[in-house]
Formats: C-alpha cells, sequence, structure tokens
C-alpha cells in the first residue's frame, strides 16, 4: 500500500515537474521570439535602406537651403495666449494643437513621451499600402484580394466577415481601414503587400516611419491592436505626439486621397452594390465646419485617441489628443481645442 502511495506521489511529482518545466520553457520561447520579431524589423531596415542607418550614412550634400523643420518643445504644457486659456487638459494623457502654416504649437503636453497609439497605427499603414501600390507594376488599387482566414478572425473587426464578396479591392481596404477602423483590413493588406507574411509588411512600416524621422516610434502590427491579442504576445504599437505630428503633415502634403476618403461621413462598400456595407466614419468631429480628418483610436492602455486636420479661417490646424479616460472627454476636449485654437492664433 505504501509502495503505491509512494509511486504515485513519484509520477505526480514528475507530471508537476514537466508542466512548470514546459510552461518555463513555453514563457522564454515567446520572449525570445518577440524579441527576435524586434530585430528581424530593425535588421531589415538596415539591410533595405542602408542610408537610415546613422552610423553609415554620410552627411547629406545639401545644394540649397532646406525647409525650415517643425520645433517642437519636449514637454510643454501652456496655460495661456494672450488671455485666452485653453480647454482643461486634465483628463488628457498627451497631445498638442499646431498651426501649420507658422509650424506655432499653441497648446501642447508631454509631446516627446513614447506612448501607445491604438489605431492611429492604421495612418502608416496607409501610407505605407498606397507607396507599395504606386510602386508595383503587377497590382493598383483595383486588385482584388481573397480573404484570409487569419484577416478574417482579426479582433475587434466586422468588415471582412459582412463583405458580399471572398475577394475585396485594395481600395476598399484602404478606405475601411480609414474610416471605420477596420482591423480586418490592415491586418489583409499587409498580408498581401507582404508577399503573403504580414512581418515583412510591419518592416516596411517600420522603414516607412525612419524616413519620416519618427525616431522613436515602433511598430509591431498594422492595426494597433493590443499585443495581447498576438500569440506569442508582442508589445504595443507605440511613438510620441512629436513623431505622430510628422506622420500627419506627410499626409496632408503627399497623400490627398486619404483627406478625401476621411472628409466623408460614410461610405458603401462596394460601391452601388445591393448588399453594400455602410462604413462610418468613426471621427465625431467631422461634423465640424472645415473638418478633413483624420483618426481615432482606442485600447485600454492607449485610452480613446483622435488626431484632427482642419482648414478654417484660411488656417490648417492639426489637433492630437490622446490618454482621454473616455469617447465623451476626447470628443469634447478635441472640439473646444480646435475652437479655441481658432481665436488664440489670431492673438500671436
Amino acid at each position: 500500500m505504501h509502495k503505491t502511495m509512494f509511486k504515485v506521489s513519484l509520477c505526480l511529482l514528475l507530471v508537476s515537474s514537466i508542466i512548470y518545466f514546459c510552461g518555463e520553457y513555453a514563457l522564454v520561447a515567446r520572449e525570445l521570439e518577440r524579441f527576435q520579431l524586434v530585430e528581424e524589423s530593425r535588421k531589415d531596415l538596415a539591410d533595405k535602406h542602408p542610408e537610415l542607418t546613422e552610423e553609415l550614412a554620410p552627411p547629406p550634400i545639401v545644394e540649397e537651403e532646406p525647409e525650415k523643420p517643425l520645433v517642437l518643445v519636449e514637454n510643454v504644457n501652456f496655460r495661456q495666449i494672450k488671455g485666452l486659456r485653453p480647454p482643461s487638459d486634465r483628463h488628457v494623457n498627451a497631445g498638442l494643437l499646431l498651426d501649420i502654416e507658422s509650424q506655432k504649437i499653441l497648446w501642447g503636453k508631454k509631446v516627446t513621451d513614447v506612448i501607445s497609439i491604438a489605431s492611429l497605427t492604421k495612418v502608416l499603414t496607409i501610407i505605407t499600402a498606397l507607396d507599395e501600390v504606386k510602386s508595383r507594376d503587377d497590382i493598383d488599387f483595383n486588385t482584388k484580394v481573397k480573404i484570409s482566414s487569419t484577416a478574417r478572425s482579426t479582433p475587434s473587426s466586422s468588415f471582412l466577415r459582412k463583405h458580399p464578396h471572398s475577394e475585396v479591392p485594395i481600395i476598399e481596404l484602404m478606405q475601411s481601414a480609414m474610416l471605420k477602423s477596420a482591423n480586418d483590413s490592415c491586418q489583409l493588406l499587409a498580408e498581401f503587400l507582404g508577399d503573403g507574411d504580414s512581418r515583412r509588411f510591419i518592416a516596411m512600416m517600420n522603414t516607412r516611419a525612419r524616413m519620416l524621422n519618427m525616431k522613436h516610434s515602433m511598430f509591431f502590427n498594422p492595426h494597433g491592436l493590443p499585443g495581447k491579442y498576438s500569440k506569442p504576445e508582442i508589445p504595443d504599437n507605440t511613438s510620441t505626439i512629436a513623431d505622430l505630428s510628422l506622420l500627419v503633415f506627410e499626409v496632408i502634403e503627399h497623400y490627398p486621397e486619404i483627406l478625401k476618403w476621411t472628409s466623408k461621413r460614410s461610405m458603401i462598400l462596394p460601391p452601388g452594390h445591393k448588399r453594400g456595407i455602410r462604413v462610418p466614419n468613426t471621427n465625431p468631429l467631422i461634423q465640424m465646419r472645415g473638418v478633413n480628418g483624420l483618426k481615432t483610436g482606442f485600447t485600454f492602455n492607449a485610452g480613446w485617441c483622435l488626431i484632427t486636420t482642419c482648414k478654417k479661417d484660411g488656417r490648417y490646424f492639426v489637433s492630437i489628443v490622446t490618454g482621454c479616460k473616455t469617447k465623451a472627454v476626447r470628443n469634447s476636449f478635441s472640439r473646444e481645442l480646435l475652437l479655441w485654437g481658432t481665436k488664440a492664433i489670431q492673438k500671436l
């Protein structure tokens, strides 16, 4: 009897040990794969674009005076402009309001802090995708992409599951990503333009970010979902308000098609189809006069976020608000900030 109990106890101890060490191995393997993903992305940047490696890049030859760069001061938090106080930013983690023409920051908070950016990621995703499509001869914006099971099952998504066809044109994937913030559309774009491997596309995104001088940004997925949805788990996409402002400038200067999409309140995709999906614009400020973009975002880590571009009274404003506790706070603060900015700029 005692021998039998001893054998049972020994077996249980052995099984427990195996389970423990398997768990430890899985944890180590997960961390190694996470590290490998980061290193592969960095290696791709160095291999494909050695000019982006500071140690190797020769000093640029400047034949004419370069444009005046945007100057962002660290962690500014302006309280008033000649008696005009901005709305209270107590419930806002980080952001800024700037006037593009003068490149003056009217309000800013923690502009150089590294933060999670949720679906604000999609602005870079679509820029990268537009560049890739325009550079290739074998595809165009009407090229149809077969819906994959991995894209269809992307969390917090509904566009591809409702689409009336099994193939979706690239242009519809881009439009649904920017208006409806469709995570599944971004995943499918990354898989297709990455030649079947979304990690290749993610490396392209990081390369594009470096080309824009977004030095403090890192991207691990094309949609901005938290890393916990990935297996193995990967970090969140991160950036700074200063880096995001450079991304917004790029859209305004070189990607008018994005602003054409984001200025709409909604779209029907596919256009004219009897079972077309109504794709609403998630930007609540689109009803304000002059607002033509740009992108919303939310995760528990990033809070409620919003990038707004607005042409008003002959000026062009960019507002970035992140880390709000609720959607209502994000919306009201962004609206009040823009209204305050249009008055404050006249005082400078």
